[in-house]
């Protein structure tokens, strides 16, 4: 609205907004929608770091976490903190990290350069060592648990081979070191952001094959960057709006797309999506998911790296968490209330 107010006709009004400190929420009175509001209001602040926001909770300055949960927190939390009053809740998670490639990059716009990367990475290692299993290996841009989910990229590679990408790019021509510029945000997705691309970094240069250069921007200008097409390859978290396999394809083909950096695919988007959408029955459109997501395997434009888990962390004397879990990952806060007695 250019008036500058806002329309809307959920369970909350937004009372005040500051942007990256904290938003307060109050109950709205004219609600009719299908959500039992348990609380009449809540306070969001946004923090930088998890152990920040962790130690917040452990001082009860806070009541419950949501999202960017450092590994070592969930860990932690999972253990010598059961019995400090806090509790942790894990559901399945929708969602999903990815590198995408730039085709107007000298080097990204060559197919055997994404193959190679692609045939390298080492996404359980990913996970293991960097997020201590909170997080689980994905091989496609569909996540395990929606119907049509693939493992392309696996049944493509296989286990990441040092050889095979070599010879990739042998039959490409490619003989030297190939370099590339591998950028990510600092502030929105975790504070295992900077550790997962150092991991990427070494991976690669231990193959003999890539030298890679990292660089970082906070969210806010880096999404500005990736949108004027300024980086060559750049990490993309994604949390869905709706859980359906159709959210993790449209979004990222066409020439106008959620990433800035165009992406015709036209079987994509005139046969395939438009076939899907006819049909009430996800069941019924499995095979124009699997085929869609086989053409993102071979263009390996975009290259999943792992798979979400979500985690809420909460003070003992908070309920509702185990129903703030929604898999469009979006947390209903609604759920949530304070135990009058135990």
């Amino acid at each position: 609205r250019k008036d500058g107010h806002v329309s809307g006709s959920g369970p909350y009004i937004l009372r005040s907004y500051e942007e990256g400190k904290q938003a307060e929420l109050v109950g709205n009175d004219r609600y009719k929608g299908f959500a039992d509001r348990k609380n009449d209001a809540v306070s969001i602040r946004y923090f930088q770091d998890s152990a920040q926001m962790v130690a917040a909770l452990r001082d009860k300055d806070i009541d419950v976490t949501y999202r960017g949960l450092a590994a070592a927190d969930i860990v932690s939390l999972r253990g010598q903190d059961r019995d400090k009053g806090i509790q942790l809740i894990e559901g399945a998670g929708t969602e999903i990290s990815y590198l995408v490639f730039n085709p107007k990059d000298k080097w990204a716009a060559i197919p055997a350069v994404r193959k190679a990367v692609a045939q390298i990475i080492d996404r359980p290692a990913i996970a293991n060592k960097i997020y201590k299993d909170t997080v689980e290996p994905l091989y496609s841009m569909v996540p395990k648990g929606l119907t049509g989910h693939t493992v392309g990229f696996f049944d493509d590679y296989g286990s990441p081979s040092s050889s095979k990408a070599r010879q990739l790019l042998l039959e490409a021509g490619i003989t030297e070191r190939v370099p590339l510029t591998f950028w990510y945000t600092t502030d929105r997705y975790g504070s295992e952001t900077a550790p997962e691309f150092r991991e990427l970094k070494r991976q690669l240069e231990d193959s003999g094959l890539f030298t890679v250069t990292l660089k970082s921007r906070p969210w806010k200008t880096y999404e500005e960057g990736y949108r004027k097409g300024e980086y060559p390859v750049f990490g993309r978290g994604w949390f869905p709006d709706f859980p359906d396999a159709e959210n993790f394809i449209a979004p990222f083909v066409g020439e106008e797309n959620a990433l800035g950096t165009p992406y015709p695919s036209p079987y994509i988007t005139s046969n395939l999506l438009p076939e899907s959408r006819r049909e009430t029955d996800r069941g019924a459109v499995v095979k124009e998911f699997e085929e869609a997501q086989q053409i993102l395997v071979d263009d390996a434009r975009l290259l999943p790296l792992w798979q979400g888990k979500q985690y809420v962390a909460a003070s003992e004397d908070i309920s509702g968490g185990e129903v703030a879990l929604d898999p469009s990952t979006i947390m209903t806060m609604w759920a949530l209330y304070r135990k009058t007695s135990w």
